[in-house]
This record gives structure tokens, C-alpha cells and sequence, in this order.
């Protein structure tokens, strides 16, 4: 006589399909099981469902996991290997751009002012510098190196002085020889100063920068 009731036995199907249950109590279930065909259809569909898959079925999933999984790393590489081509012609092609165009990155941050003389004698006395626009010397941009340096082709050296706008003399009777380059530190950046300048030169060129 079946002497379980179905809701124990409903408690019990889980651990009855696992194998957990004790000889007596797995007996009591089978015995009731028999006889019950409600419990007997619910085991049916609970063993469908907690039942793993065989040994053969487990191996051609992962197989077929691992083939995927290899597929999606080969193109991951060769999105990857693309990428680095692309970074690599970008990165020559910027250099290349870059070292083209250094000049003009040059000239923009630090303007050079050319003077060119030409049978410009003083003959002892002093002159004002000839600029081509505006009468006045002005360190620009924030990389100026506030120098002059008379061109090596230049025929003979020329002498600078330099006055602020109140009139004071702040650089007296610097001499520049060709091809020389001679510091102006003591200029400020962005501000107008006055040069003036003795030589001897049929031909010089002066490039303050």
C-alpha cells in the first residue's frame, strides 16, 4: 500500500532523479510512482528537464563552441593587424607632413625680421635701421630667441644700438661680424624698441629672430 502522499513525493522527484535519496526512502518513491499516475506523468517532464546531456552530446557542443570561438579570434586579429597598419601610415604620414612643414610652424611662432642694406655707409655716424615696413624692432610670438645674425655674405660687420620708447639706451654698440649671431635677451617679446646702426658694408643682411 502506497503510504506516501503526492506532495511529499513532488518535494522528493528532484533529489529522486539525482540519485540523493536513501535506498528506502528512492524505494518508497518508485512504489509510489507505480501507482500514482499524476506524480508518475510530473517525474516524466521533471527528468526531461534536469536530465544532462550524454557524454557525445557535451563534446560536439564545445567543439562547436571552440570552432566559433576560434573563427572570432582570427578576425578580431586581423582587425587588429588592419588597425595597426592604419595607426602605423598615419603616424609616417603626420611625420612626414610635420617635417615639411616645420619651416612654417617655425616662422609662425617665431617671425624672423630680414634687413637687407645695401650701399648703406655711415661712415662713422649713426643711422636708423632701414625696416622694410614700420620704423620700429618687435620681438613676436612666444618662441622668439631675440637674436641678430648678420649673413656670412655680408661685407663687413655692422654695429646696433637699441633704444626703448621712453628714449633709454638698452643695448649700446653691439657689434655683429658676418655670419655671427648675437643674443638680444635683454629685449622684451612684444615690445617696440628703436635701432640704429653704424657700418661700413656695401652689402649686409641683417635677420633678427
Amino acid at each position: 500500500m502506497n503510504t506516501i502522499r503526492c506532495s511529499i513525493v513532488e518535494d522528493l522527484l528532484p533529489l529522486y532523479i539525482d540519485g540523493a535519496l536513501r535506498e528506502e526512502t528512492a524505494q518508497a518513491v518508485r512504489e509510489h510512482l507505480s501507482a500514482c499516475p499524476a506524480c508518475r506523468n510530473e517525474y516524466e517532464k521533471l527528468a526531461q528537464t534536469l536530465t544532462l546531456p550524454s557524454a557525445p552530446d557535451l563534446q560536439e557542443e564545445d567543439r562547436r563552441a571552440f570552432q566559433a570561438f576560434r573563427r572570432h579570434w582570427k578576425r578580431k586579429k586581423l582587425q587588429v593587424a588592419l588597425l595597426c597598419v592604419v595607426l602605423t601610415a598615419a603616424v609616417v604620414i603626420a611625420g612626414c607632413v610635420v617635417y615639411q612643414e616645420v619651416e612654417v610652424v617655425h616662422d609662425l611662432f617665431s617671425p624672423t625680421t630680414t634687413v637687407v642694406l645695401r650701399e648703406a655707409q655711415t661712415h662713422g655716424t649713426w643711422a636708423p635701421v632701414p625696416w622694410e615696413e614700420g620704423d620700429r624692432l618687435r620681438f613676436e610670438g612666444l618662441f622668439a630667441e631675440r637674436a641678430v645674425t648678420l649673413d656670412a655674405n655680408s661685407d663687413s660687420a655692422v654695429t646696433l644700438r637699441v633704444w626703448d620708447d621712453q628714449h633709454n639706451l638698452v643695448v649700446d654698440e653691439l657689434t655683429v661680424a658676418p655670419g655671427e649671431e648675437v643674443s638680444l635677451k635683454t629685449l622684451e617679446r612684444n615690445t617696440d624698441y628703436q635701432v640704429e646702426m653704424q657700418t661700413e658694408a656695401e652689402f649686409a643682411c641683417l635677420r633678427f629672430h
